[in-house]
């Protein structure tokens, strides 16, 4: 069986296509689909922290960013066979997220007492709600990462799809991947340690305890923030400015800093 996974983004959409047996999985397919020409500046919920710049490009009115993933993808999804295994992801601004620790070994017991646990913690009760969790057995209790949707909310999601062809077998979203990645991974990882996802329109901080996520954390700082310092500090376009972010840009660690020039560590600064 063919299959695919679609991650839609702020910025691009990423598609992999795979075929998998017994032994091993082989790549068929691997392309992006960069959006910034149809969104630049109409991320959901997003404002620009700069006054208006004759440079950048004037903020365009709020758009569906479903949709407008889906459009750059529209004939792509069109192609799909009927077989065709998909998943999809679901954006973070659809959902809620907790972190449970429940005081059972069972995973049985265990899922039943995830609504009574979240109860009082979701601002309009559970009622109305999708539950997805995710369990994982510890040796004195279990762990879950519980994901919260509205269910008009998923549905409209899910219809949204339907509109464009794609009836995905899974949807996932980033933390349950990151988890079960994790899990999967055999070599030695830190007792803790960060994992940071710098996004287009979002930074994300997904902190780990001995592979157990303890807390994931929010910033707007993110590469469309950078791109309009660059076309402010440089006065070029916004065009300008990804290109040679693109190209360019780079970050240095504490070490680095003693190892470059005086220009090179003042742009790795204002990065």
């Amino acid at each position: 069986m063919q299959y695919f996974t679609i991650d839609l983004g702020s910025f691009s959409v990423k598609i992999l296509g795979f075929v998998s047996d017994k032994k091993r999985v082989k790549i068929t397919y691997a392309k992006e689909f960069p959006i910034r020409e149809l969104i630049y500046f109409a991320v959901e919920e997003q404002e620009s922290p700069f006054e208006e710049d004759q440079n950048l490009p004037p903020q365009a009115p709020k758009l569906d960013l479903v949709r407008t993933c889906l459009t750059a993808i529209s004939s792509f999804c069109h192609d799909l066979p009927e077989e065709t295994h998909v998943t999809i992801n679901i954006f973070d601004t659809k959902y809620l997220t907790r972190f449970l620790e429940l005081p059972v070994k069972q995973k049985k017991k265990a899922a039943m007492m995830i609504p009574f646990q979240l109860e009082e913690d979701i601002p309009k009760g559970v009622n109305g709600h999708h539950l997805s969790s995710g369990l994982y057995q510890l040796k004195e209790n279990c762990l879950a990462l519980v994901h919260v949707s509205e269910i008009d909310e998923l549905k409209n999601y899910l219809d949204t799809l339907k509109d464009f062809g794609l009836s995905p077998q899974v949807m996932t979203t980033h933390e349950s991947v990151l988890l079960d990645s994790l899990y999967a991974y055999n070599s030695p990882l830190p007792d803790a340690f960060c994992v940071l996802d710098m996004g287009h329109s979002a930074t994300r901080a997904y902190f780990f305890v001995h592979k157990r996520l303890i807390s994931a954390h929010f910033s707007p700082i993110c590469g469309q923030m950078i791109t309009e310092v660059i076309a402010r500090n440089y006065d070029i376009t916004a065009e300008d400015a990804i290109d040679y972010k693109h190209q360019n840009a780079f970050l240095l660690t504490e070490s680095q800093k003693s190892q470059v020039s005086e220009d090179q560590l003042s742009f790795a600064q204002m990065m």
